[in-house]
């Protein structure tokens, strides 16, 4: 017996029976002479519903674990390298396979005996979407040891309909859609004026003394002066847009960052309350005291008094 062999066993087990199966693996190593072992064991932490369904997933063959991965693999590559028309082409893929593994682990966990709850579904979502996320959370959930869900940090895969385009690591802001269009527009603008310049008419022997062509130039150059102004204006509107896309970019990544240290104050919560319960139940076992015993009785009421 050795710490995989155990492991890969009571992960594949439901909640349910996980403390119990657990347990008896403990004992089974300390009358084999491994302490070792056997507290390695019983550091193992019990699965969430939704954990465990994922660990389902991950070990169940036929699955489309390796295109989930794969996935993965393209969807990072292409936020590195800022490829705003390769994400939006993955994106439907993205969607199509969260939700399609989310089903298959719905009829994973039913086959096992047990229903996942819309809670349970939702965090699901969020672990596949991690595991596209993050390399590091896509080989945690390949092993199939999870223990509470995964939640991305960092990017965020991109939505269907709102395609944002990740900036490198050393800038936390996600470089949108948007940015780049605004710097296409002024290149544009730059454009226009340049060949507005070298196309306007020269004047020469023949032609300056015409008072009609002269009105003509004059009212297309104002119409282009107040095209320019709109153009100026719309520009401006745009990088407004632009600049509380990026806020709301800041808040999105502070708001994830909280979630996290949320979700692992209570994973260590509940690590704390399993590992008070199992030595409450190792020492009720070693003494053989009763839990009704183990808490202090009332005294009776004195007799009444005749």
């Amino acid at each position: 017996m050795d710490l995989d062999t155990v492991a890969d066993e009571l992960y594949a087990l439901p909640p349910g029976e996980f403390t119990t199966a657990r347990d008896a693996r403990v004992r089974a190593a300390r009358a084999a002479g491994d302490r070792g072992l056997a507290e390695r064991i019983r550091q193992l932490r019990r699965p969430t519903h939704a954990a465990w369904a994922s660990n389902l997933l991950a070990r169940e063959k036929g699955t489309d674990t390796a295109r989930l991965l794969r996935l993965g693999e393209e969807l990072r590559q292409a936020h590195r390298e800022l490829d705003g028309r390769r994400l939006r082409e993955l994106a439907g893929r993205q969607h199509e396979m969260v939700a399609a593994l989310t089903g298959q682990a719905r009829h994973l966990a039913a086959r096992a005996g047990h229903c996942l709850g819309a809670n349970a579904q939702r965090e699901l979502e969020d672990t596949l979407r991690a595991v596209l996320a993050d390399q590091q959370s896509a080989h945690e959930w390949a092993r199939g040891r999870l223990t509470q869900p995964l939640t991305a940090v960092g990017f965020v895969p991109v939505p269907a309909l709102t395609p944002a385009v990740q900036a490198p690591d050393h800038d936390p802001i996600p470089r949108t859609d948007k940015v780049v269009d605004l710097d296409m527009a002024r290149s544009r603008r730059r454009g226009r004026e340049t060949r507005a310049e070298q196309d306007r008419p020269r004047s020469d022997s023949g032609t300056a003394d015409s008072a009609d062509a002269e009105r003509e130039l004059r009212a297309a150059e104002a119409e282009v002066a107040s095209a320019r102004g709109r153009e100026r204006r719309a520009l401006d509107r745009l990088g407004d847009a632009q600049q509380r896309v990026l806020e709301i970019g800041r808040k999105l990544a502070e708001a994830e960052d909280d979630l996290r240290l949320a979700r692992q104050a209570v994973g260590a919560a509940t690590d704390h309350l399993q590992q008070a319960e199992d030595a409450e139940r190792e020492i009720r076992q070693r003494t053989a005291i009763p839990a009704a015993a183990a808490s202090p009785t009332t005294p009776a009421p004195p007799p009444p008094k005749h």
